[in-house]
């Protein structure tokens, strides 16, 4: 029994393994709309949850994997190897982030910011609505940045 501003609705098990929430009484469908979102956005912050989980998980497989790579490496080679080999993976991860911060500047810059600009332009002299028009702009200067390149 879920119960939202004082009124009482009951979940009923549907054909798809999901549950549908239903109202006890007539006049409470807006507030069994609003349950019903409330519901989809506490799954998804559950499964926000989930992938955040993962990446922590292989994260701390990493450096696990990290740690016991230096141990391998301080006893069979010594300290300046495993010196300079910490320096060369932590250079590796430097230039993948980095790479990928440039990466993302260029998609703003190359791709959305000038989409947004055109997609208001066309909006603002058109009957077109935004969110319509915006995706074939995208679109469009994917495909001339595609072929620039």
């Amino acid at each position: 029994m879920l119960t939202c501003g004082g009124r009482a609705f009951q979940r009923s098990p549907s054909l798809a393994g999901r549950s549908k929430i239903v109202p006890q009484q007539k006049g409470d469908v807006v507030a069994a709309l609003k349950l019903k979102h409330l519901s989809k956005s506490i799954n998804m912050l559950i499964q926000i949850a989930h992938i955040l989980q993962l990446a922590l998980l292989y994260f701390k497989l990493f450096v696990e994997w990290f740690s016991g790579m230096n141990q391998y490496v301080h006893a069979h080679f010594g300290l300046f190897v495993q010196l300079a080999l910490d320096l060369l993976i932590l250079y590796v991860i430097f230039m993948v982030i980095y790479q990928l911060i440039k990466l993302s500047f260029r998609i703003l810059f190359r791709i959305v910011i000038p989409s947004v600009i055109l997609a208001g332009v066309v909006v603002f002299f058109t009957s077109y609505s935004f969110l319509n028009i915006l995706p074939i702009f995208v679109c469009l200067l994917v495909v001339i940045n595609l072929i620039r390149t």
